[in-house]
């Protein structure tokens, strides 16, 4: 019966910290001064708070990871595994043919078929602006040329 059937986080601990030191002004706002630093400039109530948090994520950084106990994970039956542990390093050979034939029928130019590759390897706009060397403009509109011709042949969705 003693048992939690919740899970307590130092989020939670965090956020129960910041509440109770709110609810002695309550009825005050946050805005008005709370006392003085060492150094003597005004501390809002807000400020204070903030400080009060901070003292106490760092108590629970420097306090030693003992209490929490380590579960034993049977891998006998874990399906993260690969199905064969003998070829698991080998890298997986990806079949590119079915993009090779979406973007042989867009029928892109030399540019829209960079930008497109651009995004393809995970770039950001402003990664293709300065690999290509054009402008967020040309980008823009080269994406909307290639979004109407893959929606004129494949549909919206």
């Amino acid at each position: 019966m003693n048992e939690i059937d919740y899970i307590i986080s130092d989020g939670y601990d965090c956020a129960q910290t910041a509440m109770c030191f709110l609810y002695q002004f309550e009825g005050r706002k946050v805005s008005e001064i709370y006392g003085k630093d060492r150094k003597g400039k005004d501390i809002t109530i807000k400020l204070a708070c903030y400080r009060e948090v901070d003292r106490f994520i760092d108590s629970l950084r420097k306090r030693p990871d003992s209490h929490k106990q380590v579960e034993y994970i049977d891998f006998t039956d874990y399906k993260a595994l690969p199905m064969d542990p003998v070829n698991c390093f080998e890298k997986e050979q990806t079949d590119y043919g079915k993009y090779d034939e979406l973007v042989a029928a867009l029928q892109l130019s030399a540019l829209e078929l960079a930008i497109l590759n651009c995004y393809m390897n995970g770039m950001r706009q402003a990664e293709v602006c300065a690999e290509l060397g054009i402008g967020r403009g040309t980008i823009n509109h080269r994406k909307a040329s290639i979004r109407q011709r893959y929606y004129s042949l494949y549909g919206e969705f």
